[in-house]
């Protein structure tokens, strides 16, 4: 007769392989959000007001909404935080550009339809950019990858607005260099913030794969 299996309330438990990372990765995040808001007003680019709103946001959804960021077990719940946060960043700020640069080569002004499709283009790259940095980081750890690869959609996301605004490169080559921020650094936060099961040991149970 084999042994029995674990009681269900003896199921592995999550833990953060490295359990300071968590608190890093999103205190850098987030410092690295607000000070690209600073360098856009500071330039002249981005309106008080907006960067006053966004700041507000980012500090609701990561402190506010501070438990997932400290539960390995939550890791996804986290990631749509911050998916929100890259997401509302690209959105607001990609809007500021269209209608700074709202002109077409002849130099007539563009219609409202123009700004609509910039928005949905700017929710599909960001989206884009969160699936590629995701995807690459479920070579490194299932259970981060989503939050690792957000991370890093964010830090893409401020680094095509500065090279917009502060590096003045065309649109295009500041999203590619968004996209290509979120995909390297993606798997590496994702390393940072790997997660692992721990398994609980019980008389007459062995953890699957050890003797």
């Amino acid at each position: 007769m084999t042994a029995p299996g674990p009681a269900s309330r003896d199921r592995p438990d999550h833990r953060w392989v490295r359990p300071w990372a968590p608190t890093a990765v999103a205190a850098c995040g987030s410092t690295l959000a607000f000070a690209g808001l600073g360098l856009y007003v500071t330039s002249g680019n981005l309106p008080v007001v907006l960067a006053a709103g966004l700041t507000g946001l980012l500090l609701v959804l990561v402190v506010g909404e501070r438990g997932p960021f400290a539960d390995p077990r939550a890791c996804t719940d986290a990631a749509v935080i911050v998916a929100f946060g890259s997401t509302a960043l690209a959105l607001v700020c990609g809007l500021v550009v269209s209608v700074q640069r709202a002109t077409w080569a002849d130099g007539r002004p563009v219609g409202w339809w123009v700004h609509a499709l910039v928005a949905l283009g700017l929710v599909a790259v960001t989206g884009a950019a969160s699936f590629a940095a995701t995807a690459l980081s479920f070579l490194v750890n299932v259970d981060a990858a989503f939050l690792g690869g957000n991370w890093a959609t964010l830090g893409g996301v401020v680094v095509a607005l500065l090279r917009i605004w502060n590096g003045h490169d065309g649109v295009w080559v500041a999203l590619v260099w968004g996209v290509l921020v979120a995909v390297v650094a993606g798997p590496f936060l994702t390393a940072l913030l790997r997660v692992h099961l721990v398994w609980p040991r019980a008389e007459g149970w062995a953890a699957p794969g050890t003797s």
